[in-house]
């Protein structure tokens, strides 16, 4: 079965990085508790402290469609768009397990 991983990035106003930081957790908690979640990790970039990287990784894409319906997901996109210089730059592929 395929898995579904998602690569992306935005970045964010550096006046909001402070408040996007004390956001995370419970959003990730969140999505921790989802079916079908492998990994989910959230890191700022090293070398700009505004970029928020995203990885995500999914059992199948029954799984990943299932998530982006979730109230916590569409309150994190909310927070998103309200503090994004620019729209998340994202890369959704598929993986075969080994």
């Amino acid at each position: 079965m395929d898995r579904v991983v998602i690569h992306g990035s935005c970045e964010v106003r550096a006046e909001e990085v402070a408040n996007v930081a004390a956001a995370a957790p419970e959003f990730l908690a969140a999505v921790e508790r989802e079916e079908g979640l492998v990994a989910y990790d959230l890191s700022w970039d090293i070398r700009n402290p505004n970029v928020l990287h995203l990885l995500e990784h999914w059992q199948s894409e029954d799984a990943y469609r299932v998530h982006t319906d979730q109230p916590h997901v569409h309150a994190w996109a909310q927070l998103m768009k309200g503090v994004a210089v620019a729209p998340l730059a994202a890369v959704k592929s598929r993986a075969t397990a080994l």
